[in-house]
């Protein structure tokens, strides 16, 4: 067995073990789940000619790389979930006269 597969196998273990250790199984409303996402803010597509009546139409979008911010959306095994949260990007502050870290 390689590294990869023995890393696999535990994980599944772990997931196996850890709701039976904590009496989970029958509480669904205490196991979540969260991901994130990246979502470009400037996807404006410009204008699209297309011949009138036309059924298929290609549509182009921005070239240019704007900001990018991460949604975080999170949600449990019951089917309840948090409102998404954005993370924007920061600005790091100097404090002291010391360099930010980096």
């Amino acid at each position: 067995m390689n590294k990869t597969v023995k890393q696999v196998k535990a994980y599944f273990e772990m997931l196996g073990r850890v709701p039976s250790e904590n009496d989970l199984f029958d509480k669904p409303s205490h196991i979540f789940n969260m991901d994130d996402t990246g979502l470009q803010l400037n996807n404006r597509p410009g204008h699209v000619l297309a011949e009138k009546g036309s059924k298929a139409v290609a549509m182009s979008t921005s070239r240019e790389k704007g900001e990018t911010i991460t949604v975080i959306a999170c949600f449990n095994a019951e089917g309840n979930f948090l409102l998404p949260a954005c993370i924007m990007k920061g600005q790091r502050k100097i404090e002291d006269g010391k360099s930010p870290p980096t």
